[in-house]
């Protein structure tokens, strides 16, 4: 199974990591493929991981605006990945079944 976090990441875990991909494009064929894989040994280090890249991305101004693009960046991936996982648990599915997870940052 793999929780998308809105088109950009991908998270999926083997026996020893959570492993997140992201999506870029392939410059000569102009398709999509995911790429730059990162490999974490718990969730915390992933969500820190996420949040520094969409914090990174941005033109922020000052300490007190990055510290609430942080806090609200953290509440909208723990929201995601919940909703995900109760998704889940409600279904019968396979377990290659990909869901998708909308995220604000």
């Amino acid at each position: 199974m793999a929780l998308l976090i809105g088109n950009k990441y991908k998270i999926e875990a083997d026996n020893h990591n959570i492993i997140v991909s992201v999506k870029h494009i392939v410059e000569k064929t102009g398709e999509d493929a995911w790429g730059n894989s990162s490999y974490f040994s718990n969730i915390a280090s992933v969500l820190k991981y996420l949040i520094d890249r969409e914090v990174l991305q941005t033109e922020l101004k000052d300490l007190i605006t990055i510290e609430k693009a942080i806090e609200t960046a953290k509440q909208d991936i723990v929201k995601s990945i919940a909703q995900g996982l109760e998704t889940t648990l409600r279904r019968t599915s396979k377990s290659s079944d990909t869901i998708w997870i909308g995220l604000k940052i």
